[in-house]
């Protein structure tokens, strides 16, 4: 550990996801440095000031967005037009049709499910409910779905083992204090063959190389860890998920995000932890 309390490379300590001991500083801003793990190869953000949390204060959907500058904004707007060529339908139409290409009909869980937009679209083919920690969005979700929505962490629900055919955690995935935990509390509430769907920024976008510190997923200190595909798939198998292939196209170089990276809960003991 460095004198701050922070990790350093070679310093013996260990990735908050995987507990490589490997560790590499590639972004820093402020009090906070984003380090990449040479085992997992996916990154995680710690503060310099001993002792500090890492959840952001107060309701994050409240948030000031960050000033972006002139190249950030148009390289945004060509990755934006590019993605419009591809997926010419609305953004929540696409994200719902990700799901359908590995589980149509049953009960849908979105953790994450923010104002509710998703769950809209998705309950046209899913019985759908949501989980939601901002207060803001809650009341908005809570205003078209009611107590389908819980207020909280997905693990203190309640839910029912294996009352889920669908999950997804679409920009939720890399906000969580503990992914490993929740990602095996979805595994618990899947049934045998039942499909997880995760969107995350792409660790290892082509933007994120270009932009460095501009890159849109460097949102500090609401992003706590980040990701990339092969980084993600080991997470999944380490929950006692099977992933899922994926395509060029779930990770397109220009897009900041991995859309659609999947996991299926196994039949017959498949995918067990």
């Amino acid at each position: 550990m460095t004198s701050s309390g922070a990790p350093s490379a070679g310093s013996g300590a260990e990735c908050l996801l995987c507990g490589g001991c490997r560790l590499h500083p590639v972004f820093r801003k402020e009090r906070w440095t984003v380090f990449r793990c040479a085992t997992c190869t996916n990154g995680f953000l710690v503060s310099s000031s001993a002792g500090e949390a890492l959840a952001p204060p107060g309701d994050w959907f409240q948030r000031i967005p960050e000033q972006r500058g002139v190249f950030r904004r148009r390289w945004h707007a060509i990755g934006k037009a590019l993605r419009g060529l591809l997926y010419w339908r609305g953004f929540e139409a696409r994200k719902l049709r990700r799901v359908l290409r590995w589980k149509q009909g049953g009960r849908l869980l979105d953790i994450g499910c923010a104002k509710g937009e998703f769950l809209s679209v998705a309950q046209s083919q899913f019985e759908v409910q949501g989980v939601e920690v901002s207060p803001t969005a809650l009341q908005r979700s809570r205003a078209m779905f009611g107590a389908r929505v819980f207020s909280g962490d997905v693990r203190e629900a309640g839910f029912p083992d294996e009352g889920f055919d669908v999950i997804t955690l679409f920009s939720t995935v890399e906000h969580l204090s503990d992914p490993l935990a929740v990602l095996r509390e979805c595994r618990r509430l899947l049934r045998d063959g039942g499909v997880l769907v995760v969107k995350t920024p792409n660790f290892s976008s082509l933007n994120r190389r270009i932009l460095r510190g501009g890159w849109s997923g460097y949102k500090l200190p609401e992003h706590r860890f980040f990701f990339n595909p092969r980084g993600l798939r080991l997470l999944f198998a380490r929950a006692g998920l099977e992933p899922l292939p994926s395509t060029w196209f779930d990770r397109f170089p220009l897009s900041d995000s991995m859309y659609a990276y999947a996991a299926r809960k196994g039949r017959d003991g498949e995918g067990r932890p």
